[in-house]
């Protein structure tokens, strides 16, 4: 199997089957340029980030096979058909990971961890949704260097699917 695109100097091109180590390490690169430098002292309540995916054949293949995760709903479309929902839906725990995306935008550089993440599954998420990830600071506890957030993702109909809270840990600069 191969997982559709990758990014390699701002071009596209299929992902090898077996990746290199040195596909990884220009996929990684390319990723922290996303990443500017924020420190704790200029956060305020309603500051945002958001992260924006559409969710493709190869990303659950790909998610089934990384947790092990391979519950027909979202592998099988004979047996989704016959479901709830009609068709396969991706995983929930995919969908909730692009939180920790926005939660990285969000922390920027240098980082922070996230501490806890609440999680609502509202709406299933369909195999070429398009999510918008979404945290934003509601809290901020400056003695322990913590921010409190609202973390949402959207679709592409501007429906809520996940909704939830983060509590994430900022380094020191």
């Amino acid at each position: 199997m191969r997982a559709r695109e990758f990014i390699r100097g701002g071009a596209s091109r299929p992902l090898p089957v077996r990746p290199t180590y040195q596909d990884c390490r220009v996929v990684t690169l390319n990723a922290c340029r996303m990443y500017g430098t924020k420190l704790f002292e200029a956060f305020a309540v309603g500051d945002r980030a958001t992260f924006s995916k559409t969710i493709t054949e190869a990303d659950v293949l790909l998610f089934s096979a990384v947790s092990g995760d391979n519950y027909p709903l979202h592998v099988d479309e004979r047996y989704a058909r016959q479901g709830r929902f009609g068709r396969r839906v991706a995983h929930g725990l995919l969908t909730a990971s692009l939180i920790s995306t926005a939660n990285g935008l969000l922390l920027q550089r240098p980082g922070g961890i996230s501490l806890a993440q609440t999680l609502r599954f509202l709406r299933p998420v369909y195999l070429g949704d398009s999510i918008t990830a979404c945290s934003e600071v509601v809290e901020i506890i400056a003695a322990k260097r913590r921010l409190r957030c609202r973390t949402t993702c959207t679709n592409q109909h501007g429906k809520l699917v996940v909704e939830g809270e983060a509590l994430e840990q900022k380094d020191d600069g």
